[in-house]
């Protein structure tokens, strides 16, 4: 009885394990991307005056990346 408990809490354990990982890779994705997206819109900002969308854009961006930076220092722990 006490080896197929253990055996179902390594299963359950692995499978956590997967899907956190699934979870993180994606986080780290999502920070490149909003990462790009921010240095594309200071580059046309550059050139020329942002849209009302574009300033608004950015700014959500912004705040996203700093939970997104939250989520990669938790990781990192």
């Amino acid at each position: 009885m006490i080896s197929h408990f253990s055996h179902k809490l390594q299963v359950t354990a692995k499978a956590l394990c997967t899907w956190s990982n699934g979870i993180l890779s994606d986080s780290h994705l999502q920070f490149h991307l909003v990462t790009e997206l921010i240095l594309r819109l200071d580059i046309a900002q550059e050139k020329r005056t942002l849209t009302e969308a574009e300033y608004r854009l950015k700014k959500y961006l912004k705040t996203r990346i700093l939970g997104l930076a939250t989520v990669d220092k938790a990781r990192k722990r």
